[in-house]
C-alpha cells in the first residue's frame, strides 16, 4: 500500500522524468522525449489518485477547504486548503512588496481577507479537528496530528489551546506538543507567496512548525522521529499546558 512517504517519492520520481524528457527533446532523442514523458505522466497520476484516496474533505467554507489526510495506516493529520480570495489583487500586491522590498513586515496573501471569516475559518478547522478526534476513539493506534505555522503564538493565539481543550474534554486521548518539519515545497510556497517566516534554527528548507499530536490513551505513545516531528527545542508552548 502506497502512502505519504511513497506518494512523494512517486511525485520526485515523476519530476525527475520531467526533466528528463527536455533533456531529451534538447538533444533530439524524440523516442527517448516519449518515454520518459509517459512514465513521468503515468507516475504522476498514480500518485495524484493515491493522494485522492488519502484524504478526506470536509464541507468548505466559501474558497477554503477543511481535509484529514491519511499519511499511514495509524496516522492521520488535519490541514486546510483552497484558493486565495480574490487573487489578482492578492498577486499583484505581493509581487509589488517583493520587488519594492518595503521595510516592515510583509503581509503576504491570505485564503480569506476579512476578519469575520478568518474567524470563521478557524471555527471550521476546529470542528474539522474534533471531528475526526471522535471518528478515531474506537481505532487501534491512531494518532492524530497537526502541525502548522499557524500555530505560532504571534499568529494564531489561542489555537492550540483550542485542540488541547477538546482533547481534555476526551479521557480517553492524550496529547504532547510537537515541532514538525515542514516539507520543502510546502515552506517555499509559504515565504514567497503567503509570507510565512520561520525560526532560523529549523533550518531554511525543512523548518520546524509547532503543533500537537493525539494519541489513544490504551495506546503507547507514538514514535516522534517517524513523523518528522520533536519535542519542542526551546520550552516556549509551556503556558499552552495550563
Amino acid at each position: 500500500m502506497l502512502w505519504v512517504k511513497g506518494v512523494k517519492t512517486f511525485f520526485a520520481t515523476s519530476f525527475v522524468l520531467f526533466v528528463g524528457f527536455y533533456i531529451a527533446l534538447i538533444n533530439h532523442e524524440f523516442g527517448w522525449a516519449v518515454l520518459c514523458a509517459l512514465l513521468a505522466l503515468l507516475f504522476a497520476g498514480f500518485a495524484q489518485r493515491r493522494v485522492r484516496q488519502l484524504c478526506e474533505y470536509e464541507e468548505p467554507y466559501k474558497n477554503v477547504r477543511f481535509f484529514c489526510v491519511n499519511e499511514s495506516p495509524t496516522v492521520w493529520s488535519t490541514h486546510i486548503g483552497g484558493s486565495v480570495e480574490r487573487p489578482v489583487e492578492q498577486v499583484c500586491r505581493r509581487i509589488k512588496e517583493l520587488v519594492l522590498r518595503k521595510s516592515g513586515p510583509l503581509t503576504g496573501m491570505k485564503l480569506v481577507l476579512q476578519p469575520d471569516d478568518r474567524l470563521a475559518v478557524r471555527r471550521h478547522s476546529l470542528n474539522s479537528f474534533i471531528n475526526k478526534l471522535d471518528a478515531l476513539a474506537g481505532v487501534e493506534g491512531a494518532v492524530l496530528l497537526t502541525a502548522s505555522v499557524l500555530n505560532e503564538t504571534n499568529r494564531g493565539a489561542g489555537r492550540l489551546q483550542e485542540r488541547i481543550k477538546a482533547i481534555d474534554e476526551r479521557p480517553q486521548w492524550r496529547y504532547q506538543l510537537i515541532e514538525r518539519r515542514l516539507g520543502v515545497f510546502d515552506a517555499l510556497v509559504g515565504r514567497v507567496f503567503y509570507g510565512w517566516t520561520f525560526p532560523k534554527a529549523g533550518g531554511f528548507w525543512n523548518p520546524y512548525v509547532p503543533g500537537l499530536i493525539a494519541w489513544r490513551k490504551s495506546d503507547n505513545m507514538p514514535d516522534l522521529n517517524k513523523i518528522k516531528a520533536r519535542c519542542p527545542a526551546i520550552n516556549e508552548f509551556d503556558s499552552l499546558k495550563g
